[in-house]
């Protein structure tokens, strides 16, 4: 693996995450419809002002290869959400995923909060292995309508930031 950053998303990002959320391959994994590259400005401008949510570029070797956000920032019951996780088909299946998601969970688990939970699709079997490679394990099955307005059986997962896993987990990288 080359070189990986994880970046605070900014207004420069915003023609990437327009490209990235379009990716066919992207688009068809999380049941997402097309964007518009105007929804990108009014997100990006919103987020900005959203203090319940966290964005991140990943970076590598100075591209933009991916996307990470969390919501439920602000709650009291300190469980965060990790409402996106989408890497450019061509940099998948390299161990920068994990990489990157073990690194936000520590960075999630240093700012108190206790648990992370996350929807998939079950049929989605490469982001479910990837997800329970890093500590998270399918507490409920459950079926929803999605943004392209399909149904999707889905998997809510949570991982425990408690635990001593997450550090065994870095460690193993």
């Amino acid at each position: 693996m080359n070189i990986v950053e994880i970046k605070n998303v900014e207004r420069s990002d915003i023609d990437f995450l327009f490209q990235l959320m379009n990716d066919t391959k992207i688009m068809k994994a999380l049941n997402e419809p097309p964007t518009s590259k105007e929804d990108w400005i009014k997100a990006v401008n919103y987020w900005e002002n959203d203090d319940d949510e966290l964005d991140f570029i990943i970076w590598n070797d100075d591209k933009q290869i991916g996307w990470f956000a969390f919501n439920g920032v602000q709650s009291l019951d300190k469980i965060v959400y990790l409402k996106m996780a989408a890497i450019l088909p061509q940099y998948q299946h390299k161990g920068i995923g994990s990489y990157v998601l073990l690194q936000l969970l520590e960075v999630m688990k240093r700012k108190g909060f206790v648990k992370v939970i996350l929807f998939t699709n079950q049929e989605n079997v490469t982001a479910q292995k990837c997800y329970q490679k890093c500590g998270f394990r399918i507490i409920e099955e459950l079926t929803e309508k999605m943004s392209d307005n399909t149904l999707a059986v889905r998997f809510k997962m949570e991982c425990d930031l408690l635990g001593k896993r997450l550090i065994t987990f870095l460690n193993d990288l």
